[in-house]
């Protein structure tokens, strides 16, 4: 997949251009059909399928929401190539962008300059200034500049609909199972790992610690796995401030079972599986120690049923 960033570095497409348009974070059940559809679509009608997404979430910067993304831009695009999409085109979020009305965003963005041909969008999409623009105006105008548009109904699962905003609320509760349900896969960090205070290793349960990109950290204990250079190891992850220890800064460290390399310095992906428990202040490290091994315990009893599946698509 060939990514570009700015609209002003992509001519219009010669051949048939097929488009979606939408943040996509977290590419959840939702996501997954659309982009599934085009890519689908187009290769049938030899067609070029596009991707338009934003750098950031338009809330963020038009009505300074604090919302926590699921992805990172690059877990975003990692995601959303595993679809068969030809191209990508990542803008900002930019007054030239927001400022345009509907009608301006469909004839300056989608016709004159990208040319598309067929349009796939979810049936809820809002586009344009103040987001007055919506499906049926799409439809309206598509009529006059010759494109076809395809929506889709949103998704439910758990009697529930599949969003982004759901997730996030699911994630920020730590109820992984049901997030992981409506991703259609495992919810997934990555960061590097870097100096910690060595507690675990003085335990005799040595950590990871963990500086990531990624904005929700569901805190608590969590039965996860972890993916170091291309292998899976089964692992228990502590999100939070180590209570017991009165730390002030959030930390996020990983124990990865059978495992005793050095891996100052390298990446690390932690899928998630389910909450064992919230993080708890113990008396002394011998309580918090006897605590861990009791996690551990849950989470080798997890791991020894085999009918887990790690789901990175």
């Amino acid at each position: 997949m060939e990514i570009i960033y700015g609209l002003e570095n992509i001519s219009p497409s010669t051949s048939k251009a097929f488009l979606t348009i939408g943040i996509f974070d977290g590419v959840h059940l939702g996501h997954q059909k659309i982009l599934s559809s085009l890519s689908k679509k187009a290769r049938e009608d030899k067609a070029i399928s596009l991707v338009l997404t934003f750098s950031e979430h338009p809330d963020k910067l038009l009505h300074k929401k604090s919302i926590l993304l699921i992805q990172t831009l690059n877990q975003r695009l990692e995601t959303i190539s595993k679809f068969g999409i030809d191209k990508t085109i990542v803008i900002d979020f930019k007054k030239e962008i927001y400022s345009l009305k509907a009608e301006e965003f469909i004839e300056k963005i989608l016709v004159n300059k990208l040319n598309v041909d067929e349009i796939f969008v979810g049936e809820n999409f809002r586009f344009g200034k103040d987001r007055a623009g919506n499906i049926n105006i799409l439809r309206e105008m598509s009529k006059s500049f010759g494109f076809k548009v395809n929506s889709f109904p949103l998704i439910e699962k758990n009697g529930k609909k599949v969003s982004s905003s759901i997730i996030r609320d699911l994630l920020l509760r730590g109820e992984i199972e049901e997030a992981n349900l409506f991703l259609g896969r495992n919810y997934c960090i990555e960061g590097e790992v870097i100096k910690g205070h060595s507690r675990g290793k003085k335990l005799g349960v040595p950590t990871a610690n963990l500086t990531t990109d990624n904005e929700i950290l569901p805190h608590g204990v969590y039965i996860t796995s972890t993916k170091f250079e291309n292998k899976f190891y089964p692992s228990v992850t502590n999100i939070g401030f180590c209570p017991t220890f009165e730390q002030k800064s959030l930390n996020v460290e990983v124990h990865l079972f059978d495992f005793s390399e050095n891996i100052y310095g390298k990446k690390l992906k932690i899928y998630f599986f389910k909450k064992i428990r919230n993080e708890i202040k113990f008396n002394n490290p011998a309580h918090l120690l006897e605590q861990i091994h009791s996690d551990f315990r849950i989470a080798k009893d997890f791991f020894s049923q085999k009918s887990y599946i790690i789901n990175q698509d």
